[in-house]
Parts: C-alpha cells; sequence; structure tokens
C-alpha cells in the first residue's frame, strides 16, 4: 500500500523543528552576551610623565579629590569583591621617533632603592615600549588611535601588602633599560590605576 503524502511530510515537519530549536538556542546564546561594566577610575597622575635616562617617579591622586596627597591601595585592595580587579593604565603613550630601549614600571618602588631586574624585583610591574606610538614633531596623536599600556596589578598589590604595609602615596617610577635616542622624547600622557568588575552577564 503506498504510503499516503502526510505520511511522507512527517520527517520534514521534524527536522524543520529542530532547526527552529537551534536557531533559537543560538539567538538566545547571542543575546546572553557576558557585558564587562566600565572601569572606575580609582587613581590617576595630573600632568605628562617625560621619560629621562634616570629614573621618573609620579605620584598618583585620588581621582574623586586630586587636591588629596594619595590614595590608599591598601584601602582599595581590601575593599575588593569577587570578580574585581586593579590595573595600572598608562594612556596616551607618544614620542617623536622610537626612544630605542625598553622601560621598566614599578609600583611604590621606595625612593631610595635600586631594584634588581635579574632577580625579579617584587616591585616590578611590567615592561613596556613605544612600538606604535611615535607621533612625529609636526603632529598630534590622533583621539581614535592613542597607544597605551595595561597592567593586572591585584596580585602584586596583595604580595607587597604581605611584605610590608602598603605607602599610603601611591607612585610609579620608570627606568629605561638603555640609554634612550636623543631627539625621541617618549612620554606618557597619564597614568592611571582603575578598577575593573567582572563580566556581567545580561539577557534580551
Amino acid at each position: 500500500m503506498p504510503r499516503s503524502f502526510n505520511h511522507r511530510m512527517a520527517p520534514l515537519a521534524f527536522l524543520f523543528a529542530s532547526l527552529v530549536s537551534v536557531s533559537a538556542n543560538a539567538s538566545q546564546s547571542k543575546s546572553s552576551k557576558a557585558r564587562v561594566p566600565a572601569p572606575i577610575l580609582i587613581a590617576q597622575t595630573t600632568a605628562e610623565i617625560v621619560l629621562e635616562n634616570s629614573p621618573v617617579r609620579a605620584s598618583l591622586s585620588d581621582a574623586s579629590s586630586p587636591d588629596a596627597p594619595g590614595v590608599s591601595l591598601a584601602a582599595e585592595l581590601k575593599a575588593l569583591e569577587p570578580g574585581q580587579r586593579l590595573f595600572l593604565v598608562l594612556q596616551d603613550l607618544h614620542a617623536h621617533t622610537a626612544p630605542g630601549t625598553l622601560f621598566h614600571l614599578f609600583l611604590d618602588l621606595p625612593e631610595d632603592a635600586t631594584p634588581n631586574l635579574k632577580a625579579g624585583d617584587p616591585h616590578l610591574v611590567g615592561n613596556f615600549n613605544f612600538y606604535n606610538a611615535v607621533t612625529p614633531a609636526s603632529g598630534a596623536s590622533s583621539p581614535h588611535h592613542r597607544a597605551f599600556r595595561s597592567y593586572d596589578i591585584t596580585s602584586l598589590l596583595q604580595k607587597l601588602q604581605r611584605q610590608a604595609p602598603l605607602s599610603r602615596e601611591a607612585t610609579v617610577t620608570i627606568i629605561p633599560g638603555h640609554a634612550i635616542e636623543p631627539g625621541s622624547h617618549p612620554a606618557i600622557g597619564r597614568i592611571e590605576i582603575v578598577l575593573q568588575k567582572g563580566p556581567a552577564t545580561t539577557r534580551k
């Protein structure tokens, strides 16, 4: 006995229903995106930092009260909630020509200390260069293309805090690895410490 038309269509209907279900699940997955909240500014420098062959030291002011003497990173560290991290951000790196050296970045390095780079100084945040940050002296850097560097300093601060109480005034020290190329004029527009919360999942 020949099969009916409806019997032949049944598998196709099941296949179509399955495809609709997969498509709906994919759409739901796309709508459940992990959104990273905007970082909260905790502290920042108040002037451009011009780098030199000798160590350059800069203090960070409380972002909510620039006239305050400094910001307590110990208090910020203690107030961290699960999923929150503290980042040190170098904003608007620029130079007329390539400085020709790496720069070593330290957080809360004592003023009279001589860092031991070979042994791994506990205050060392990381290294950076001016790749993609060279701006000719005749022109200003585009606001859409300003070089920056970002470092997660949460674990570093926790280690420093276990060794000794953190300074009441957060400072950053920058030391070149070699002599800076003459005429390169490397500089950092601003240094910030920001609080970054973990991603928040939202459904539409």
